[in-house]
């Protein structure tokens, strides 16, 4: 898998579009994450604005190794995946996410940006 292809951002926008897509077209999805449970969790969350749609470019399988890279981080830093997951997969904001948790939007940041360092070093992408 090249992945020098997209950068971190990129390769997790493309991931939250690849299953968007998959549960609309009645697919499994990995369950390493607990996909489902986020899926329902997204459509749990009162409907916000609605952003341009990204166009899906990655393959099934460079989303299971995305869905590996993610199961991978989430046993050394369980909270920072969680919240860079639902920030940056989700597209959730931080706003919201930090109202949900009950924390300032700055900490919620914070977390994100070191998940997503952590992601990126692993693999050596750009941020």
């Amino acid at each position: 898998m090249n992945w020098q292809k997209y950068t971190i951002d990129e390769w997790l926008e493309q991931f939250g579009t690849w299953c968007n897509q998959c549960v609309a077209q009645g697919g499994n999805l990995p369950d390493g994450l607990h996909i489902n449970q986020i899926y329902w969790l997204m459509q749990s969350v009162e409907p916000r604005p609605t952003r341009p749609k990204t166009i899906c470019r990655i393959s099934d399988d460079e989303a299971m190794e995305i869905n590996r890279l993610l199961c991978q981080a989430k046993k050394v830093l369980p909270t920072q995946i969680e919240l860079l997951v639902a920030n940056k997969v989700q597209k959730i904001s931080l706003r919201e996410i930090a109202e949900i948790y009950g924390v300032k939007k700055d900490k919620v940041y914070l977390m994100v940006m070191n998940g997503l360092f952590y992601l990126a070093g692993l693999k050596g992408l750009t941020v």
